[in-house]
């Protein structure tokens, strides 16, 4: 291989392409390639400025915002604290409204961003200077004796005394709002803004009660104007179009804006204002970064820090600044700077137009440049190409090759031409040997294509000799099996006759699966075989399995052990009738060929560690010690489960035997079909298709089987299988069918079938639960009973001399199509049996058909179909199959009967019965139990009185379902209850 071809070492093949192209593509990819990357490097670098221009602009700008309102609020709490201490230290005299009116104007008029200043007390008493909103200042004073309970506002002359009466009206300032609120609240705190009318102005009061010896006074009150912070904000620079907002979150409203209008509305006849709501037309980008803020963060009284975020309005990108103000000015604000992305990306916009068109220009140069050299490249190439076709052709020329400077070329040329001259002589010599391989390959053919026809035949006369020798099985297994059911639905039968009865059952369908042995192995030659997942309980098959063996190797002296692993889970998802096929090929490999010791059945999970370099596709015997599993006896409680439902999990599962092993000779081709294990050993029996098929059987329920050669005697076979869990379900109780259920005509059946003990069979287990039944030993005689009687449901053989049953069929549908009025169109929804009209009536249902063979081919049941039959059960058959195909079909309904010991499941564990046993037995039933000691347990149960029928037979169940948690119980309830 290192020799050969390197492309053959390739995963993936490389796609033809034009050498002209090869030439010109790396040209293009690497200019593309660096003018891509310079872009992409310039954008970015262009985007990250921008954002750092940008955060970096909001950054001053939100300071400088910050430090003018720190300073314009913290004017209105100063002044009022000032005026608290003056009035506490008694250096205002609150009695003297005029020199307290023009303290307050000394105030207003130095501290420049106050609108008013004032004092109200408990008697209704209002002193207070104002700064208007026409920029002049004037005095307000309101007292119940003196202004008769109004508030006069007079106008200043020049020594700062009052001159005009500017407005007066009735007023108390004990309703105010401001003084309620400085009142309820008993210390410094703020008013909600309010917007002055008609002399428009937009204000917040900062108000403080004082107290006497806890004796309210009166309120102490500065107005802020926050018209001039909308001034500021205009100054600022936030580019060609930036705006900042100072927003109230609690009103949702706006409190400054660097716009060129107010932040409120007048009204049409204005004596009114209202203040302007975030989400206004007026403002469409304050609207749109409210809508971003809210969408992002909820309500805006939920944003607690500063944010630098980025969105978009329209198509453009905006970055947008939002700031709590509560911390530094003491006000429940929030500043917004918003300052589109287009304010900085007009030069950067030019710079990318400039770098793509030198891009392009740069892009066009390499293309030129790159034909230019594959032409200059590819001219003597393409002369060297066409001489290679012409030597193809068998034109053997000298070519002729212009020398163009290109050194390898010219040596290329000179290399070709002595090839070309080797060509010629080796071309005749190949010619000679080819008419030689072409005479033998002729002869090759014709003895291929007789050995093809031979094995043809040969796979033919193999599939007729399985079919046949199925049918010829299948039917006396039918008879032995059908009658072992008949006789357990038996009542007389004792508890020891159904116990024979079972193992019989269980023998005739060990058969059955001997013959099935073949027919696999044939199906997986043929690639036939599928998968069939189900829920199944794990412990139940290990039982069986462990019922199944007992009576072999309690007859050749044998220990037979089915342990698990303490954790092993007990439903599980996967095809149960092939793991249960591997399964009883092992164990009866390993009971054949040991003649003395043990046979061990371990069954546990595969940890992760554990399947490290598992190979699912290479079945191969390996060497190795095996792992020593700690296990159990088996138990009916449910191990707690690692996954859950739906999830693959790993099992193991082994079978060891103390007979002689496998020799190594033979290890290599164990698993092959119509190998044997040991060919000399006198226990030999079988057709050696046991192993084939537990190794296919593995590998396609995606696992695999080995053979572990350890140093003790013996054999060690491994099965590692993927199974998933699936949920416990309650087990229901075995029902029998005993009867048809009242108020129906018993329906008329017809059993047709040339074997007497196949039809005896189906008819005394029809007719023992109500069905009226004929039978029919060949085809004219059931076309007769067809006519005479008109039966509802026939059942046909499919293999009968003379007629068979697929040309009885077609004969009995063509009657029927030929006097459509005795029945009722298949089309139609025919009545229930359970119809009063009787059975003959016209609008009887429709006949049905169901075919009986003994065939199990699948491909069988479409040729039954087709001829007619609405179904197919193959034989061997269960009653409970019988009755569940005539319910479906005709529709009828069943009374039942559960099991007797079904009842068992109700009986009181610490009952008097059980009290009469001794305590040396309990004590016995205990220890067993611990133990899981069947035939043990088996045998103190046997030594209970038959006056404890109940308890004998509950102990007899709970032995049975191998639930000996529940036995264990059972002995310390009632060894704790002597105790007491």
């Amino acid at each position: 291989m290192a020799n050969g071809d390197p492309t053959q070492r390739l995963p993936w093949s490389l796609p033809r392409m034009p050498l002209r192209l090869v030439l010109i593509l790396p040209f293009l990819l690497q200019v593309l390639g660096a003018v891509g990357l310079v872009g992409y490097l310039s954008w970015r670098n262009g985007q990250q400025a921008i954002y750092e221009l940008a955060h970096r602009l909001m950054e001053e700008v939100s300071d400088r915002i910050e430090t003018e309102l720190s300073d314009h609020v913290g004017q209105a709490t100063q002044v009022n604290r000032l005026n608290a201490e003056a009035i506490a230290q008694g250096m205002l005299n609150l009695n003297d409204p005029d020199r307290l009116n023009r303290y307050f104007l000394e105030q207003i008029q130095t501290f420049t961003g106050l609108t008013a200043i004032y004092w109200s007390t408990e008697a209704g008493t209002y002193v207070g200077a104002e700064h208007r909103p026409d920029g002049d200042y004037a005095l307000g004073v309101a007292d119940a004796v003196t202004t008769n309970g109004h508030l006069e506002i007079y106008s200043i002359d020049r020594q700062n005394q009052p001159a005009k009466r500017l407005h007066t009206a009735p007023y108390d300032p004990r309703t105010r709002p401001w003084y309620q609120l400085a009142v309820a609240r008993g210390h410094l705190t703020w008013t909600e803004i309010f917007v002055w009318s008609p002399l428009v102005n937009m204000s917040i009061d900062t108000v403080q009660p004082i107290y006497d010896q806890g004796q309210l006074q009166g309120v102490l009150g500065v107005s802020l104007g926050l018209l001039d912070i909308s001034q500021f904000l205009r100054q600022l620079d936030l580019g060609a179009s930036g705006e900042t907002f100072i927003v109230e979150p609690a009103t949702g409203k706006l409190v400054a804006t660097s716009t060129a209008g107010n932040p409120y509305q007048v009204s049409s006849d204005g004596t009114t204002a209202e203040r302007l709501p975030i989400k206004t037309s007026q403002l469409p980008l304050l609207n749109a970064s409210a809508q971003f803020l809210q969408t992002r963060f909820g309500p805006l009284n939920q944003i607690e820090n500063g944010q630098q975020l980025d969105f978009w309005v329209d198509g453009d990108r905006h970055f947008l600044q939002v700031m709590p103000l509560e911390e530094i000015i003491g006000l429940d604000w929030l500043l917004i700077t918003v300052v589109p992305e287009s304010d900085f990306t007009a030069q950067i916009n030019a710079n990318t137009r400039t770098t793509l068109m030198l891009s392009l220009a740069a892009l066009l140069l390499a293309i030129a440049i790159g034909l230019l050299t594959a032409r200059w490249v590819l001219r003597p190439i393409l002369q060297l190409n066409q001489a290679a076709r012409d030597l193809s052709h068998g034109c053997w020329h000298n070519p002729t090759i212009a020398a163009n400077g290109i050194q390898e070329m010219e040596e290329l040329a000179t290399s070709f031409n002595l090839m070309a001259a080797a060509l010629k002589g080796s071309f005749a010599l190949l010619e000679q040997k080819v008419n030689v391989r072409t005479a033998e390959l002729a002869e090759s053919n014709q003895q291929l294509a007789a050995a093809k026809e031979k094995a043809e035949t040969a796979n033919l006369t193999k599939s007729r000799f399985i079919a046949n020798m199925s049918h010829e099985l299948r039917t006396p297994l039918n008879a032995i099996l059908g009658f072992t059911q008949l006789m357990q639905r038996s009542a007389q039968s004792t508890a020891l006759q159904r116990t024979h009865l079972d193992i019989i059952n269980r023998s005739g369908e060990h058969l059955l699966s001997l013959i099935n042995d073949v027919l696999a192995i044939s199906k997986i030659e043929a690639g036939h075989i599928t998968l069939l997942e189900t829920r199944f309980d794990l412990y139940r098959v290990l039982q069986t399995l462990e019922d199944l063996f007992r009576i072999e190797a309690d007859a050749k002296g044998l220990t037979l052990q089915v342990m698990r692993s303490p954790h092993l889970p007990r439903y599980l998802q996967a095809d149960v009738g092939k793991l249960r096929q591997i399964l009883m090929n092992l164990l009866s490999n390993a009971l054949k060929f040991t003649q003395r010791g043990s046979v061990v059945l371990r069954v546990s999970e595969l940890e992760a560690s554990d399947r490290a370099d598992m190979d699912r596709d290479v079945i191969a015997s390996t060497v190795a010690s095996p792992r020593s599993l700690v296990a159990d006896p088996i138990s009916t409680q449910p191990a707690p489960k690692k996954g859950t439902q739906g999830t693959p999990l790993w099992f193991r599962f082994e079978v060891e035997d103390t007979g002689p092993g496998v020799a190594p000779e033979q290890q290599e081709h164990l698993f092959e079909a119509f190998m044997h294990a040991d060919a000399g050993h006198p226990c030999q029996a079988g057709i050696g298709l046991g192993l084939a098929i537990c190794r296919d059987y593995s590998q396609l329920m995606g696992g695999r089987i080995d053979l572990q050669v350890t140093e003790t005697p013996g054999a060690l076979f491994r099965v590692e299988l993927p199974m998933q869990l699936a949920a416990a379900q309650p087990d229901t109780p075995p029902c029998r069918v005993v009867g048809l259920a009242a108020h129906q005509p018993p329906p008329r059946i017809l059993v047709v079938d040339d074997q007497p003990v196949d039809r005896q069979l189906l008819k005394e287990l029809l007719s023992s639960v109500g069905f009226q039944v004929r039978t029919a030993e060949d085809g004219t005689a059931a076309i007769a009973n067809y006519r005479c009687w008109q039966p509802h449901l026939i059942w046909m053989d499919m293999n009968l001399p003379v007629l068979d049953g697929y040309e009885v069929t077609q004969r009995i549908r063509a009657m029927q199509h030929e006097d459509p009025g005795a029945w009722v169109h298949e089309s139609e929804s025919p009545p229930p049996l359970s119809s009063p009209l009787p059975l003959s009536s016209p609008c009887s249902p429709p006949l049905k058909i169901i075919a009986l063979t003994a065939s199990a081919f699948e491909a069988d049941r479409a040729k039954i179909l087709a001829a007619g039959c609405d179904d197919c059960v193959h034989k061997p058959y269960q009653a409970q199959e019988i009755f569940n195909v005539l319910a479906e079909h005709l529709g009828v309904t069943y009374r039942y009967q559960t099991d007797e010991r079904s009842d068992w499941g109700n009986l009181d564990l610490r009952s008097p019965p059980l009290w009469e046993m001794s305590a040396d037995w309990i004590q016995e039933l205990q220890q067993a139990s611990i133990e899981a000691d069947r035939d043990w347990l088996i045998q103190l149960i046997a030594q209970v009185p038959q006056s404890c029928s109940d308890l004998k037979g509950h102990l007899t169940q709970l032995v049975d379902q191998l639930d000996f948690d529940a036995l264990v119980e059972l002995a310390e309830t009632q060894t704790h209850a002597e105790a007491r």
